[in-house]
């Protein structure tokens, strides 16, 4: 199973667990294939609810004041 966690601020799609949590923008993307995805959005590998847990933890403490300060 694969994990990801973005925002939508003001029309602006940020990677929440990202190496640059909550800076960079990013793009929708639309495949024929794969169809609508984000560019760039990071996925992380998960085996159950307790690694899911730990990888929103990550973003909790990488992202504790940065992504408030990233917008203002």
């Amino acid at each position: 199973m694969q994990a990801s966690f973005l925002e939508i601020y003001q029309e602006n799609i940020f990677d929440l667990l990202g190496k640059d949590a909550g800076k960079t923008k990013l793009a929708l993307k639309e495949d024929t294939d794969s169809g609508v995805y984000v560019k760039g959005l990071s996925a992380y590998t998960v085996q159950n609810a307790s690694e899911l847990q730990g990888l929103l933890a990550v973003r909790t403490v990488r992202c504790s004041s940065t992504c408030v300060v990233a917008r203002h």
